[in-house]
């Protein structure tokens, strides 16, 4: 420790990077046991040979030890990272909303890896309620800026009722089957690579998460510089024309 200004004998600055070689050896510093001294890097700091608990070695500077930044091989990093990655295992069929009080299937939950259940504690429904309550003036936003698109969209020969009809059978299968459906657009209306038409044959009905994990995607082909449908589309639109 300093006295009077000067160190005792035997003590070692912090950043003079001059450590004993037999210092560290035989030490643990989470997972890995120091092993012996290399040598040093260009910056003059001490270079040392660890062993980690999992089999692997690595080299590694001795103030990385000291201070605890470096812990194991790169090992532990790799299971937390796996374990962020792995989807939460859903162990229920259903589960109560407390908001809303319903019984509700798990498929109406989110996923939650920190939850024993894999489900998150609120169902969709009123975790969209309860952000659209705290964030109006962006939810409005949005509201207001689709139905714009949805407006431009919609060409003024078309026959609305046709449209109407599409979105009814929507909320009646959701009904029938308790599963949420939307309607959805074949060819985006609003998108960086091509813009569709409000159309009866442009809509689609589609499950919840199958809406959801499409969002806004579009598979295009480029010919000479212009954007031309998939034959998926061109075949639907092909089928509708003909009833």
């Amino acid at each position: 420790m300093p006295n009077n200004g000067r160190f005792e004998k035997g003590h070692i600055p912090w950043n003079t990077g001059k450590v004993h070689r037999s210092s560290l050896e035989g030490k643990r510093f989470g997972k890995l046991i120091v092993i012996s001294y290399i040598n040093k890097d260009k910056r003059n700091n001490a270079l040392w040979l660890c062993k980690c608990d999992c089999g692997g070695e690595t080299i590694t500077r001795g103030f990385m030890l000291r201070s605890g930044r470096t812990k194991s091989c790169g090992c532990y990093h790799k299971d937390i990272t796996s374990i962020k990655n792995t989807k939460p295992r859903i162990t229920v069929q259903s589960k109560v909303c407390p908001a809303c009080k319903d019984n509700k299937l798990a498929l109406f939950f989110g996923l939650d890896k920190t939850r024993p259940d894999g489900l998150t504690t609120y169902c969709k429904h009123c975790k969209n309620v309860e952000y659209k309550r705290h964030n109006k003036g962006k939810t409005n936003h949005l509201n207001a800026k689709r139905k714009i698109a949805i407006k431009i969209a919609t060409p003024k020969w078309i026959d609305l009722k046709k449209i109407e009809k599409i979105y009814n059978i929507a909320s009646q299968k959701t009904m029938k089957t308790g599963i949420s459906y939307h309607v959805d657009h074949i060819v985006p209306i609003t998108s960086s690579v091509v813009c569709g038409l409000h159309v009866p044959w442009n809509l689609q009905i589609l499950t919840e998460s199958e809406n959801c994990s499409k969002q806004n995607s579009f598979t295009v082909k480029a010919q000479r510089g212009i954007y031309e449908p998939t034959n998926q589309i061109n075949l639907l639109i092909a089928k509708w024309r003909a009833k």
